[in-house]
């Protein structure tokens, strides 16, 4: 939702407060910084700061449980659920693949010498020989809770494996209730290029479901 003029909203303790239930509402829980300066019935964050002292500070105010994302307890469930999310999405991934592949193409936490990276899943390409034994699509599946999460994570894992020679491809899975499409990863990676980060030709990144309706196009064995 597009945020209105700030410059013609004098927000007020209690306007402030109806902006933070109305969120809850909508969305089961109170908003993060980032969700705030997009919600359109609250104001910046740079203006709670200045007129609240900090988010912090509105959000013991407003009598809210957590009054920090980023650290304690709040933080130590969120790492666990996303620890947990990934590793079913893991499993249920390795499934999926087999219904594409031959199992014997499909190898999961496959070493990539001489780094110490672990491929989530290599496939093979049939035919192998001893020249071309480690022919094939590397493939790390991660879980991104939106689109400004996913480029921070991508732009972590160009890191790692930019050099490789391999196919690589990177799978994004959002949250359920999530929007997010190909189309928006897209514009996403067209951001890396102000950043001088721009993506190596062998590394591609797909939307989870968009991967899964397009697997074969993707992933030529």
């Amino acid at each position: 939702m597009k945020k209105q003029s700030q410059k013609e909203i004098y927000w007020t303790f209690e306007k402030v407060k109806v902006g933070f239930n109305l969120f809850y509402k909508q969305n089961n829980r109170y908003p993060t910084a980032r969700e705030i300066d997009k919600f359109e019935f609250l104001p910046s964050s740079r203006q709670i700061q200045r007129s609240f002292g900090g988010l912090e500070n509105l959000r013991i105010k407003i009598g809210l449980n957590i009054t920090n994302y980023s650290k304690g307890k709040h933080r130590s469930n969120v790492a666990g659920n996303i620890l947990s999310q990934s590793r079913i999405i893991e499993r249920d991934f390795y499934y999926f693949l087999l219904k594409h592949f031959d199992e014997i193409l499909i190898h999961e936490q496959k070493p990539i010498h001489p780094t110490n990276l672990r491929a989530d899943y290599f496939i093979y390409k049939k035919g192998r020989s001893k020249n071309n034994f480690n022919k094939g699509t590397l493939i790390d599946i991660f879980s991104s809770g939106d689109i400004y999460n996913y480029k921070s994570i991508i732009r972590h894992k160009r890191k790692k494996y930019e050099g490789l020679g391999y196919d690589i491809v990177f799978i994004s899975v959002f949250p359920s209730n999530s929007k997010i499409i190909q189309k928006d990863i897209y514009e996403a990676n067209k951001s890396f290029q102000t950043e001088h980060t721009i993506l190596p030709t062998n590394i591609r990144t797909f939307e989870f479901e968009y991967f899964k309706e397009n697997i074969k196009d993707i992933i030529k064995i």
